[in-house]
């Protein structure tokens, strides 16, 4: 295990449980409120996987873990991914928060032994989404977004409910479109959300 992470769990116990373990970390790093929304997004995760028949058990362990990353303060993220070997792109420079993804990507397989890549994968992308994302990836992604506090999707959740009567993809379009046609007003625009944006807007 990468030392970065290795000194953020020497205080902390596993119970083997990742419900419990990914809780307990937040909480251990003053992060109430990422594992209330973690819990959040987890049940939301698996609603939506059982609705279209995806694999629900995938779905609430992405929830539990996409946002562990957050423990480590924005300010130290780009000093965090550099150790880690973390490729970092201008978006991520610009907006140092963005990183959480890639960040909890490798805390999910590092400290939690995650293998299964379709886990992996959709906790990496789930703030952005990706070209040629899969179901998983498009599950956690639209299930993050519902679960935001209202104050920060009320531009979008009714278009994203909306768009989910037709299809997961669909829902998590609305929210791409939606980031597309405000990128104008945003600190930095990422470039994987563009290229979902165009992957998903051609099919």
């Amino acid at each position: 295990m990468n030392e970065v992470f290795s000194n953020l769990i020497v205080k902390l116990h596993f119970t083997g449980k990742i419900e419990t373990d990914a809780i307990n970390l937040l909480q251990e790093y003053d992060c109430g409120n990422i594992a209330d929304h973690s819990r959040k997004v987890a049940a939301e995760a698996r609603r939506l996987a059982g609705r279209c028949g995806a694999n629900e058990q995938q779905a609430v362990i992405a929830g539990y873990l996409h946002d562990i990353g957050g423990i480590i303060p924005d300010a130290e993220k780009i000093a965090a991914c550099n150790k880690l070997g973390i490729d970092i792109l201008a978006a991520e420079h610009l907006v140092p928060a963005l990183l959480h993804g890639k960040i909890s990507r490798l805390m999910a397989a590092e400290i939690f032994n995650i293998k299964d890549p379709a886990i992996l994968s959709a906790i990496e992308c789930h703030s952005t989404l990706k070209a040629n994302a899969t179901l998983a990836d498009m599950i956690l992604f639209v299930a993050d977004k519902l679960q935001w506090d209202p104050a920060h999707n009320a531009g979008f959740i009714t278009d994203i409910k909306a768009a989910l009567e037709v299809s997961v993809a669909a829902g998590a379009f609305a929210y791409l479109r939606y980031l597309y046609d405000n990128r104008q007003q945003l600190k930095a625009y990422h470039p994987w959300a563009f290229e979902a944006y165009r992957d998903l807007q051609g099919k």
